[in-house]
């Protein structure tokens, strides 16, 4: 109700234009980003509320003015997660005001802030759910090396891992490209360790079997790669630990699908 009667009143639009107007002002910039947050944690209309304004594009504009500033990245990050949660055309607007770009930097530049890492992760993690441009995007920003960072870098975060492995799952689920991309940036052995970390944690099964499953679905050299890390005795963990968990069960099942249509290594090691 709180954040309806701000759109009602034409709030939105009124602190996009602060924003605008006094862009040299960190507090303005910290509050306003802050403000843009909350909105767009609420329902669709809230989030159609903040694109209609120019929001994404402001939130840009105030990340990329104070990078060194932890408010506004922190404030900015948890905006971009809240509008990304939303439907495809919400991610689109991010990616093309450059959003995962500045997403990206903020996560490189505040490594030990763990909610910029939370929130830049999870808008990695839901900008990479939506379709193939956007999946494209956060490989173009160098974002699959960064959420493979993060996930080595916060090991004992839950929440990080959770988003990482959800992120990592997105991009596998693309084209040749996107899949090349998470074996070079190591991402099957930090899902290995992830799944291992968290074996009771169902978000971080869950995204782990669908980022083998996205993996294994690419050419032998994707499957072989999940062997080699002991990817197949994660997922059979998975499987036997979660057996009420559906999606665990479907992609873990289609993940050993994969792998036994590979070479008779990939099949032996099923066995």
């Amino acid at each position: 109700a709180c954040r309806q009667a701000v759109v009602a009143a034409d709030g939105v639009a009124m602190v996009v234009a602060i924003l605008q107007a006094h862009q040299s002002d960190v507090q303005v910039q910290q509050c306003g980003c802050g403000a843009l947050s909350g909105i767009a944690d609420g329902n669709t209309a809230c989030k159609q509320a903040v694109l209609a304004a120019n929001g994404v594009t402001a939130l840009v504009t105030a990340l990329r003015a104070f990078p060194s500033d932890v408010t506004v990245q922190q404030w900015g990050c948890c905006a971009f997660r809240a509008i990304t949660a939303g439907d495809t055309a919400c991610k689109q607007a991010v990616v093309t005001a450059d959003g995962v770009a500045v997403v990206v930097a903020a996560l490189q530049g505040h490594r030990s802030i763990i909610e910029v890492q939370r929130c830049g992760c999870r808008a990695l993690c839901s900008i990479t759910s939506g379709n193939a441009a956007c999946r494209q995007a956060v490989v173009a920003a160098d974002g699959v090396a960064m959420v493979v960072a993060i996930l080595q870098a916060h090991q004992s975060d839950v929440q990080v891992q959770q988003c990482g492995c959800g992120a990592l799952s997105g991009i596998a689920d693309g084209n040749t490209a996107c899949k090349q991309a998470v074996l070079a940036a190591n991402g099957v052995t930090a899902l290995v360790t992830a799944l291992r970390a968290f074996p009771s944690d169902v978000t971080v099964q869950q995204w782990g079997c669908c980022a083998f499953r996205a993996i294994t679905a690419g050419d032998t050299a994707c499957k072989q790669a999940v062997v080699t890390a002991d990817g197949v005795a994660v997922v059979v963990a998975a499987l036997q630990g979660h057996r009420s968990i559906i999606e665990v069960q479907r992609c873990g099942c289609r993940a050993l699908c994969s792998i036994t249509s590979g070479n008779a290594a990939c099949r032996q090691a099923v066995v």
